[in-house]
């Protein structure tokens, strides 16, 4: 159920540049990630050490897979890869993931603040779902870096106000993905066809996410609850909406 905003006046939540590959020069990406990380990892120590009682600064930061390759390079399914994920950016973009993610560690090692980094996978709105996914219901080959993982943007809402409003200690890094995949494939299937050196454990369901969320379910208790199918039918095609107030 949607949460209140926190009325704790010591918790940051901040957010990384938009942009993927390609989209903007490297140098300009890679500094404006790690200046806006850099200031708020700054204003989180300076909160932190006006806090008399015991409420635990807290700092969020909007991240996306790319810090540790996400699918285009580990070539295995992080749905069932055990353990975390090994450190490989392959771009400006993931490098600043990366680094602003060790900010955080640093952060909690020199404070007493409290940290959570949430690797939002492809964000979708009711708007955007159209458009961004008829792509994949067109043409059933076509990947995606997050092997056909999304996330609604509702539900990464509710998702940073859970965090925001928990008692975790040290720095914690959490994936965002909505329980299924784009177009409800067999995701075992799609990936023994289109990845056939990835071995994909056991799912919980068929159409599961690429990406496993099992982390924020846990600390959290958060759940996506929104899918595609709300707003498409199974061929791609836009259901009515109501209009926005």
């Amino acid at each position: 159920m949607p949460r209140p905003v926190p009325e704790d006046p010591y918790r940051a939540l901040g957010f990384g540049p938009e942009g993927g590959t390609g989209l903007l020069p490297f140098r300009a990406l890679l500094g404006a990630d790690l200046e806006s990380h850099v200031e708020l990892t700054g204003v989180a120590r300076v909160l932190r050490q006006h806090v008399e009682a015991d409420p635990l600064q807290r700092r969020r930061v909007g991240r996306e897979p790319a810090a540790r390759g996400g699918g285009r390079v580990e070539r295995e399914v992080p749905q069932h890869r055990p353990g975390p994920l090994p450190d490989r950016p392959q771009d400006a973009y993931g490098l600043s993931k990366q680094v602003s993610e060790q900010l955080c560690d640093a952060l909690v090692r020199r404070s007493a603040a409290t940290a959570v980094s949430v690797r939002p996978t492809w964000v979708l709105t009711a708007q955007t779902y159209a458009t961004n996914l008829a792509p994949f219901f067109r043409d059933s080959s076509l990947t995606t870096a997050v092997f056909w993982s999304y996330i609604d943007v509702d539900d990464l809402a509710e998702l940073l106000l859970f965090a925001a409003e928990a008692e975790t200690s040290g720095h914690e890094m959490v994936y965002a993905a909505a329980a299924d995949n784009i177009g409800g494939r067999d995701l075992a299937a799609a990936v023994a066809e289109h990845h056939p050196d990835v071995v994909v454990a056991e799912l919980d369901r068929v159409d599961a996410a690429g990406i496993s969320s099992a982390k924020a379910k846990g600390l959290f208790g958060w759940t996506p609850r929104r899918s595609w199918r709300d707003y498409l039918d199974k061929d791609g095609s836009p259901l009515a909406l109501p209009p926005i107030a």
